[in-house]
């Protein structure tokens, strides 16, 4: 049996809740579909945190928690889309793993053609741009962001009791979004009480102010 290097993976794993979020997201994927501008528009619907979504590899950095928003990019790019190996239908997917260096890989989604979760394998070369692709969503729309915060605290000195002040600086993580729950998105969704919008604001990566690429089909997608 193969067996995976694959960096991240949640650390706190609860099977009955991935079950419960996944028969969630996959009963109400027509609704999330066409409300998709909906939840790429708003912080707090793109951060919809997922138990069971994230992508993991090993030696690099990058991987980690998939929201809900870097599906629907997927999902709509053509990404983290997969084929059936039962039906041969296209089927999204909300969870990929695998060696950067062998490119053997794993996969797990949902087919609604067959009413399955289906998890197998891709092709090396697929998995490395779905690797990419992975990189490039959690950087360009990150959910927290680093800062420096400057603040009192003291130094060595040798003179007086050994301690001076001295403004200090330490790093602090800070939140781009307060995300709602599953149940609470598709609650909003469906009776269309949508919260005031909060545009996700795209990290400005290479000085674009417009993020662009190709779906498998040729056509262009702009975010936003």
């Amino acid at each position: 049996m193969p067996i995976y290097s694959s960096g991240y993976s949640p650390a706190e794993r609860n099977p009955a809740l991935n079950m419960e979020q996944q028969r969630l997201l996959m009963s109400n994927i027509d609704l999330i579909n066409s409300q998709a501008d909906q939840i790429l528009g708003h912080r707090d619907y793109f951060f919809c945190q997922l138990a069971f979504a994230y992508c993991g590899w090993a030696y690099i950095a990058g991987d980690g928690p998939l929201h809900l928003g870097h599906l629907v990019l997927g999902w709509k790019e053509g990404s983290l889309v997969e084929t059936c190996p039962e039906c041969s239908m296209p089927m999204p997917i909300w969870l990929f793993a695998g060696s950067i260096l062998s490119g053997s890989n794993c996969w797990q989604g949902f087919c609604l053609q067959c009413n399955e979760r289906r998890t197998s394998h891709s092709d090396p070369s697929i998995f490395s741009k779905r690797m990419k692709f992975a990189m490039w969503a959690r950087q360009s729309f990150p959910y927290e962001i680093a800062e420096w915060e400057e603040y009192d605290g003291y130094i060595f000195s040798w003179g007086g009791n050994g301690l001076a002040p001295s403004r200090k600086n330490r790093l602090v993580w800070r939140r781009l979004a307060d995300p709602v729950t599953l149940e609470t998105l598709i609650s909003e969704l469906a009776s269309g009480t949508l919260r005031p919008a909060e545009p996700v604001q795209p990290k400005n990566l290479d000085g674009v102010s417009q993020l662009k690429f190709t779906r498998k089909d040729g056509s262009e997608m702009r975010f936003p």
